[in-house]
């Protein structure tokens, strides 16, 4: 299944609408982390830039520390 990537800022209700026409299974726009029930055509993505591995890594075990934290995760499925 092919996916997609809107760029920046370019995501609105007729460039879902093409992309999804086109035959594309799933999208990216916005920034964040997918939560289950997520809209496929709208999935969140994060930032990686051209980090050294190690730095990477630490950005990565923040990012999931966050996302974890129970006050972002209070009342969620």
């Amino acid at each position: 299944m092919a996916r997609f990537a809107y760029p920046l800022t370019a995501r609105t209700a007729q460039t879902v609408a093409l992309v999804r026409e086109a035959g594309f299974g799933s999208a990216c726009g916005g920034l964040g982390a997918v939560r289950r029930g997520a809209d496929p055509y709208n999935l969140p993505r994060v930032w990686v830039r051209d980090w050294h591995g190690e730095l990477f890594a630490r950005r990565l075990a923040t990012w999931f520390r966050d996302q974890a934290s129970p006050a972002r995760t209070a009342g969620r499925l």
